[in-house]
């Protein structure tokens, strides 16, 4: 038997009820098998490698498995084992509970950082009781409870105004059902202040990270010269000079998409006067892929 390919690729998939999750899997029918392992991770990458990584059960022949009731995320994988101990390679990942999913954000830009004070106004269709945590770079801001959510605050009608020092700053909502503290979405925007910054820019996710490929285009009314280097995970993906900017890139008509592994990743635009270094403007988006 080739106990490394044993369980690979086998289908994992839950079902809930009020007793709470249960694993299933189809059966390994090799004759030494002596049954599975349930591993559990808070986390991703969720591997025999990864330090996070739990046992959560060893099982006889069942192929089944109730994991109660997460309150949080959690992520799940199954091996199959024989009587001498040899363990396969695990099946697929799955989820539980499985990511919620909230509609698109939009970001504005009040005020004029180039010459004055700014803020940030976030808006979506969803209508959930939603509530965001606020960062500015990095550091939590504020939390939000009425929509609009606003940066750095809101005076009771509209978004108010501060300065928050001359250079790059990055506001980021991230939204959860009010009470609750899994995210289900992620919005940000990135602005310049005190020098001045590209025409207003729209991020528009194309595909669908939820259940496949996906990708993002950058649209802009600064109808300048521009070029603008692609960041994923806050690394160089590629640089971009022709308008609308892409990403993972496009076809000549539109922007191309692809997966990037299961969890959230961010997407960032730099943009530049063509064949300067000078930055002039940045906007990022967030995405939660929850393909396994």
């Amino acid at each position: 038997m080739n106990w490394v390919r044993a369980l690979v690729g086998v289908l994992v998939l839950w079902s809930s009820t009020a007793w709470g999750a249960t694993l299933t899997w189809q059966p390994n029918h090799d004759p030494d098998l002596a049954g599975y392992r349930v591993y559990q991770c808070s986390q991703q990458p969720c591997t025999h490698l990864s330090g996070h990584v739990s046992l959560l059960a060893t099982l006889g022949k069942t192929t089944n498995f109730n994991i109660g009731a997460p309150a949080v995320p959690h992520h799940y994988f199954v091996t199959a084992y024989d009587f001498a101990n040899k363990e396969s390679g695990h099946s697929n990942l799955v989820t539980f509970p499985p990511p919620l999913h909230m509609a698109p954000v939009t970001m504005t830009v009040v005020g004029h950082p180039a010459v004055g004070p700014w803020g940030m106004k976030a808006t979506t269709t969803d209508h959930r009781d939603l509530m965001a945590t606020v960062y500015l770079d990095g550091a939590v801001h504020h939390v939000e409870h009425t929509a609009p959510y606003s940066f750095p605050g809101d005076n009771g009608t509209t978004t108010t105004t501060e300065r928050f020092g001359l250079g790059s700053h990055t506001v980021e909502f991230e939204f959860h059902l009010e009470g609750s503290t899994t995210a289900i979405g992620r919005a940000c925007r990135t602005v310049h202040e005190g020098d001045p910054s590209v025409g207003a820019v729209t991020l528009t996710v194309v595909g669908h990270p939820g259940t496949g490929p996906w990708g993002v285009k950058a649209t802009t009314t600064d109808h300048r010269d521009l070029m603008a280097t692609v960041h994923l995970d806050g690394a160089v993906h590629h640089v971009e000079h022709t308008a609308p900017y892409s990403f993972p890139g496009d076809n000549g008509t539109m922007t191309t998409t692809e997966l990037f592994g299961h969890g959230w990743h961010t997407v960032e635009f730099d943009f530049y006067l063509e064949g300067t270094t000078t930055k002039i403007g940045r906007c990022c988006v967030t995405v939660h892929e929850t393909t396994s």
